[in-house]
């Protein structure tokens, strides 16, 4: 079973966070989530940034309709539409390049649903695992970003865990 936590080819290319730079709290939420599972992973501290910048690979969080980035790459075709649906749970987790920079998009329907993004990306690529009682969090040198199209939308309108104990 290979996870992607192996040397990566890009494993020494510079990576940023791109976060929405106006978007509501669980955007920010996100952006910090990832930054604090990839060091847990790697070992490796990645920059959160609002802006974009040329000389740097970039893991953009958020959908074309809060990250002015992320919108930018479906209008330059950098990425087909996302088509997740305004406020729905769908989320999407794709790899994209242009002229020598990387891209890893993690955009969901909402804030949740990108936070959803986030973990399911660290599950896929790092096997990661998520308990009420502990977290799993395996160590590697570095994550393949590279090779993602990732479309997941639920069954239902809203996810959640509904406690049923007091009956």
């Amino acid at each position: 079973l290979s996870l992607g936590c192996a040397v990566s080819v890009a494993q020494d290319a510079e990576w940023r966070i791109l976060e929405p730079a106006a978007a509501p709290k669980a955007y920010a939420v996100a952006a910090r989530e990832f930054q604090k599972l990839y060091e847990a992973v790697t070992g490796t501290h990645l920059e959160i940034v609002k802006e974009p910048s040329a000389d740097t690979n970039l893991i953009v969080i958020g959908s074309d309709s809060v990250n002015r980035f992320c919108r930018t790459a479906v209008e330059r075709s950098i990425i087909p539409p996302l088509m997740l649906g305004a406020d729905t749970d769908a989320y999407c987790i794709r790899s994209a390049a242009e002229g020598g920079q990387r891209y890893l998009f993690l955009a969901g329907g909402n804030g949740r649903a990108t936070l959803y993004a986030v973990y399911d990306f660290f599950e896929r690529q790092a096997g990661c695992r998520y308990f009420w009682d502990g977290d799993i969090i395996p160590k590697c040198k570095a994550i393949e970003m590279g090779g993602l199209d990732v479309h997941e939308s639920p069954r239902f309108a809203y996810r959640g865990i509904r406690y049923f104990a007091h009956r």
